[in-house]
């Protein structure tokens, strides 16, 4: 169960979809997705921190994510738009999200994402950004590889405070 101010960020994640939706364009085209395998990411933080929540969010559900609530944009009333932003989710080439529960209500999450390209990863980053600005807690996004083996990877954390970030970053072996 997500709880506190962790479901703000959660809930922009899957507005609008309720559940994770990993069928994307790139699956239509026959591109398989890479697995991005994360590591024990709670144990790494302490004996009180747990893992919450995890799962794949997909192209379709990321896209729907840096649309940040706006409308779909179409040419006909009738028939259904393009999400905006729609093209900062179009290079997705994997992803795992954890959601980690800690101490005292902190809380952190932590998405490693990968990008068919440098310039897909690129976009999405800046799409990812503009649509945390306005999200409680600490955000970072960062060209960091935490699952190890990526071309162009994208990871984000969102924690509860500036110490839980920093605590998140040492975890993961990144400077924070």
């Amino acid at each position: 169960m997500i709880t506190g101010r962790r479901t703000a960020f959660a809930r922009s994640l899957v507005r609008c979809l309720g559940v994770a939706l990993c069928a994307s364009s790139a699956a239509i085209a026959d591109e398989l997705p890479v697995e991005v395998m994360l590591p024990e990411i709670a144990s790494q933080l302490g004996p009180e921190w747990t893992s919450a929540y995890a799962q794949t969010m997909g192209e379709l559900q990321i896209g729907v994510w840096v649309a940040d609530g706006r409308k779909p944009e179409s040419l006909f009333l009738k028939l259904p738009g393009q999400l905006p932003r729609a093209e900062a989710a179009a290079g997705w080439g994997g992803d795992r999200l954890v959601s980690l529960d800690g101490p005292n209500g902190t809380w952190a999450v932590v998405w490693q994402t990968e990008w068919d390209t440098a310039d897909d990863a690129i976009e999405f980053s800046k799409a990812a950004r503009d649509a945390m600005k306005d999200l409680a807690g600490v955000h970072t996004v960062t060209a960091e590889d935490i699952a190890g083996g990526l071309s162009s990877p994208v990871l984000i954390t969102v924690a509860d405070s500036k110490d839980t970030s920093t605590a998140v970053q040492a975890a993961l072996g990144l400077d924070s």
